[in-house]
């Protein structure tokens, strides 16, 4: 039997029970006007200005601000059964509890130079409610997914005060107070998770086994063969960070890769494809902003900083992408694809802009290990090729009218001897020869300049 055919069930058996933990759906969508003044923001401002280094602080390249000022209750309404692919077999995640009461707080963080608004739409446990590691890997499939194929952006519903079973676009655009006659489909995440506990000594162990080996890395390998619940806990914790369900299978050296923070700090932070996760055992700015925000802007507007400048990477390739592909591109079309290219490219791409080490790291590493920047020099070396079709339209339009203008002073020339030629065919010779043999004269210089220009000569 083919192995892609088998079907195996498996039931959720959370490992974590999170209050404290919340995830952003991030939409990246243009501007709908100039963004000339600064927001002024209570809750964003000072936050937003102190992450800033000192040449942006003046005239800071974007803002943020809170679109809803209470968050909105939302039941999410997930399905009985997920189906999912793992190694070639074809899973079945059976959930007791497909329901969960979220609250959702809406904010946003607009760039004046790129045009880009950056939606934040954060989900988190509603008052009593906790969230599983698998309610974090279904949401998070609403905007990846395709390493297991799941269909869970079109089987997750949601139901708001007086409308039910909205899909994650619908819901979105609701919450934002937009129509749908644009795509709100989430490009990416963030997921918040402040441990405590337990949680955080099981951890701990893995900093010390990554640090140090020797007893620990035992310690761990222990845990693994045995099925502990610590574990279930870490297992659980990379599941969210990959986004897979599969995360039962991984051995102790998995769990290690899959914990390694992206870059070093005081807690794990970790980028993972278009998701990025931090855990921590407390978090000042996430509590502080937990009614107003729900997580920490500390997170936030570094990912939407990389959001946007992949955003500008992805419309310079469209713009470059749409002309190269046309055999017939007009030499206007073919500037206005460059002018886009350039400015997104050159003139809008926000450099490292935060002021502490933290977060110029999450930018730095966040914008390598995505591939953002392998993605931008590869979009340059396509605006090469660009610049090149461009100079070699100009060249030939600059060739044509070089052999125009020999053409024109060629037929100028007929016309001056026009009178000798007359006088040299004699009165006997109707006029309309006469004038014949000057228009094959005309041709034949003309030919003839546009034989030399083809074989190399320039006029």
């Amino acid at each position: 039997m083919n192995s892609s055919s088998v079907s195996l069930e498996r039931t959720e058996a959370p490992a974590l029970l999170l209050e404290r933990a919340a995830l952003a759906l991030h939409v990246v969508l243009p501007l709908p006007g100039v963004t000339e003044t600064y927001p002024d923001c209570p809750d964003f401002r000072s936050m937003e200005l102190d992450l800033l280094s000192f040449g942006f602080q003046v005239d800071p390249p974007f803002g943020s601000q809170c679109e809803v000022h209470e968050a909105v209750p939302v039941l999410v309404r997930f399905p009985d059964v997920t189906g999912y692919q793992s190694e070639g077999r074809t899973m079945r995640l059976a959930c007791a509890a497909p329901q969960r009461r979220v609250e959702v707080l809406v904010s946003s963080t607009a760039f004046r130079d790129s045009g880009f608004k950056v939606w934040h739409f954060i989900l988190k446990p509603a008052s009593g409610e906790r969230f599983t590691e698998f309610d974090l890997i279904k949401l998070i499939h609403l905007y990846d997914g395709r390493t297991e194929a799941t269909t869970l952006r079109d089987t997750v519903s949601f139901d708001l005060p007086g409308s039910t079973g909205l899909k994650g676009g619908e819901l979105l655009a609701r919450l934002a107070g937009a129509a749908m006659d644009v795509q709100w489909q989430p490009v990416a995440g963030t997921v918040q998770i402040l441990t405590g506990g337990e949680l955080d000594r099981v951890l701990d162990t893995v900093r010390k086994a990554r640090a140090e080996g020797g007893e620990e890395n035992r310690k761990l390998r222990d845990w693994v063969s045995g099925d502990t619940s610590e574990a279930a806990m870490l297992k659980a914790c990379c599941g969210v960070i990959t986004g897979i369900f599969d995360f039962d299978q991984l051995d102790d050296e998995e769990i290690l890769d899959t914990l390694e923070p992206t870059f070093e700090c005081s807690h794990l932070i970790r980028l993972h494809r278009c998701t990025l996760v931090s855990i921590s055992e407390a978090d000042r700015a996430m509590e502080e902003c937990w009614e107003s925000i729900g997580m920490s802007p500390y997170l936030l507007i570094p990912h939407a900083v990389l959001l946007n400048n992949e955003a500008l990477v992805n419309r310079a390739e469209r713009a470059i992408g749409e002309v190269l592909g046309r055999k017939r591109a007009g030499i206007h079309s073919l500037e206005r694809a460059r002018s886009i290219a350039s400015q997104s490219l050159q003139r809008d791409f926000l450099p490292n802009v935060f002021n502490y080490v933290t977060e110029r790291s999450l930018l730095h590493k966040g914008w390598e290990s995505r591939g953002g920047e392998d993605k931008r020099r590869q979009t340059l070396r396509r605006f090469e090729e660009l610049e090149t079709a461009i100079e070699v339209r100009w060249t030939h339009r600059r060739e044509h009218g070089q052999i125009a203008v020999a053409s024109l002073l060629a037929l100028l020339s007929v016309l001056q001897v026009r009178d000798v030629v007359f006088e040299a065919m004699g009165p006997r010779v109707p006029p309309l020869w006469a004038w014949i043999n000057l228009g094959g004269l005309a041709l034949i210089l003309v030919l003839l300049i546009f034989a030399f220009s083809r074989a190399g000569i320039r006029s």
